[in-house]
C-alpha cells in the first residue's frame, strides 16, 4: 500500500503515498516548479555539510577553507545544509522494480563541478540507492574519495513530513 515517486535529476523523493494518504510535504505547489527549484522540499540530500556553520569557512585536515561567496552556491550570514540539494546533476544508473518493491540508482560525479569543488576541494561521487521494498523505503548513500587526502563527510537528509491525519497546531 506504498507508493514513492522520485524526481529526476534531482534525485529527490517527492511523493509517499501510504495507504492513500501522502506523508511527503511539499512547499512548492508542483513538480515543474520543484524541478525549476528543488532547495530544500521533499527529502533532500545535505552535502558537503549537513547543518550550520559558525563561519564562511571550515576546517579539514588542518586547513582552512573559505568559502567563496561570490559563487553564489553557499548561503550567508550562516551556511548550512551545504549545496547540493538543489542541483540537477544526479545521473539515473539503473531502475528495477518487481511485484515486492522498486530501486532506482543515482549518480553524482561531484569532482566535474568547478564551482563545487572551488568550495570544497575534494574530488568525490556520491551513488544513492533509493529502495522502496515490502512497503519501507531505505535511503542508502555511498561516497568514495577520490582525492589523496582524507575526505571529511557530512551529509544528512532533511525530510520534510506531512501528518495528513492531525492539525499542524498540535504537532
Amino acid at each position: 500500500d506504498t507508493v514513492v515517486l522520485v524526481l529526476v535529476p534531482v534525485n529527490n523523493v517527492y511523493e509517499m503515498v501510504v495507504k492513500g494518504k501522502n506523508v511527503i510535504r511539499m512547499a512548492i505547489r508542483s513538480v515543474d516548479q520543484m524541478r525549476a527549484n528543488p532547495g530544500l522540499n521533499c527529502i533532500p540530500f545535505l552535502a558537503t555539510f549537513a547543518n550550520r556553520l559558525d563561519e564562511m569557512a571550515f576546517y579539514a585536515n588542518g586547513k582552512k577553507y573559505n568559502f567563496d561567496m561570490e559563487l553564489g552556491n553557499v548561503r550567508a550570514p550562516i551556511p548550512q545544509q551545504g549545496f547540493l540539494a538543489s542541483t540537477h546533476d544526479w545521473k539515473t544508473v539503473s531502475v528495477k522494480a518487481d511485484a515486492n518493491g522498486a530501486v532506482i540508482v543515482s549518480k553524482l560525479d561531484f569532482y566535474r563541478n568547478p564551482d563545487w569543488m572551488k568550495q570544497f576541494p575534494f574530488a568525490q561521487t556520491y551513488t544513492m540507492t533509493i529502495r522502496l521494498k515490502n512497503g519501507e523505503l531505505e535511503v542508502n548513500t555511498r561516497i568514495d574519495n577520490l582525492s589523496n587526502a582524507p575526505l571529511p563527510v557530512s551529509i544528512g537528509y532533511h525530510p520534510y513530513f506531512a501528518l495528513p491525519e492531525s492539525d499542524r497546531n498540535h504537532w
